[in-house]
């Protein structure tokens, strides 16, 4: 069987669908001898958009004419696909993506058509009310629309008129590599972190990622409680001001862009993991997936139509507070700390029973072979 991903771009540029993206092609390509597995995507400062295959599939990289609204337009990228289009059993995309979506509604497939849908729209408004038309034709033509969280597709407004046709597979992480206990010593004590208890935060310092929140929960945690947040973004300024101004400094670092070694690192030195985003864009928080592989609990927010609060089982895997709330989450540290080896156990648990890539990769699996057997 032949499965062509739509993509929006892909490693080395990370978030959270390239991830998905990168495991699928990956693990597919390695693991499924039946499966053959390419990818089309957008890809900044390549030399040719040529086609270079690695393990074992085809990675067709685009240049990207322009971007607006934080869509890249890529000529090579509807090239690529008007080739290709039918030489495949299943087309699975990534939304939203735009681009992805205007091949698809111009050039249609023959191939059977998976929406991966990630998350809904939001900032766009006025565009989206044009984009709209075209969205809606392609998730009609589709054969299957598949959520990450039962939650958020329950409270999707662009999916409600195609329910019938929707499931659910949650996103599966690879298990972070565990470090020995003696390099993470040796790592706290070369870095001052000895006798700290680490609360690591990682994503783009944006809107909707409610870093300002965590800052201010500084405030109401003791001298021995310290804040690390990874990521870069167009807010990290006005973060590091909010830093300077509520006084907390000696309490939290921005620790700006992380390679996949220091990603690791950080994982692996901390104690608790928080997602403090306040905002539907956040529909699922795969990094808390990642966090618990390791056992580490995590603090999240009960974000309204999300995922979030699903992935991280209140009681159980950590604690999950109301958006916005700065006290509440300084709570939620406290709280973990006076039972910190249930909340570790739990979270590695939980972890394993819903969060591998072997589930995601089997649920995806069956579901390509399920798809093509009823042609």
């Amino acid at each position: 069987m032949k499965v062509l991903q739509l993509a929006k771009y892909f490693p080395p540029f990370y978030g959270g669908i390239e991830t998905i993206t990168y495991d699928l092609y990956k693990h597919t390509n390695e693991s499924m001898e039946n499966i053959d597995m390419d990818v089309i995507y957008c890809k900044k400062d390549i030399d040719n958009g040529s086609v270079f295959s690695s393990l074992g599939g085809s990675l067709f990289s685009s240049n990207i004419l322009f971007t607006i609204l934080s869509t890249p337009f890529s000529k090579e990228y509807l090239e690529h696909w008007i080739e290709v289009r039918n030489d495949y059993d299943i087309v699975h995309v990534h939304f939203p993506n735009p681009m992805a979506a205007f091949c698809l509604f111009f050039f249609p497939t023959k191939a059977k058509v998976i929406i991966h849908w990630h998350s809904d729209i939001f900032k766009q408004k006025i565009a989206k009310k044009f984009y709209n038309v075209i969205q809606s034709s392609v998730l009609k033509k589709s054969d299957m629309v598949v959520a990450t969280s039962q939650k958020y597709l329950d409270s999707s407004l662009d999916l409600k008129g195609f329910y019938s046709k929707c499931g659910v597979i949650p996103i599966g992480v690879k298990r972070l590599p565990p470090l020995p206990k003696d390099v993470i010593h040796k790592y706290r004590l070369e870095n001052d972190f000895d006798g700290k208890k680490i609360i690591f935060s990682l994503g783009r310092l944006t809107y909707y990622k409610g870093f300002d929140f965590l800052i201010e929960a500084a405030r109401y945690l003791p001298d021995d409680y310290l804040i690390l947040i990874g990521g870069e973004g167009e807010l990290k300024q006005s973060l590091i001001d909010k830093i300077e101004s509520v006084g907390v400094s000696n309490r939290v670092k921005l620790l700006g862009r992380l390679t996949d070694e220091e990603l690791n690192v950080y994982f692996n030195i901390s104690d608790v993991f928080c997602l403090p985003s306040v905002h539907r864009s956040e529909a699922f928080g795969l990094v808390q997936a990642e966090a618990m592989s390791l056992g580490k609990p995590v603090v999240s927010t009960d974000i309204v139509g999300s995922g979030v609060s699903w992935v991280n089982k209140h009681g159980y895997s950590g604690i999950v507070v109301p958006p916005q709330n700065s006290q509440l989450l300084a709570k939620g540290f406290l709280d973990i700390f006076d039972n910190y080896n249930m909340f570790s156990f739990e979270a590695k648990k939980r972890y394993e029973n819903h969060f591998t890539v072997d589930k995601m990769l089997s649920s995806f699996e069956a579901l390509y072979f399920e798809l093509k057997n009823n042609e």
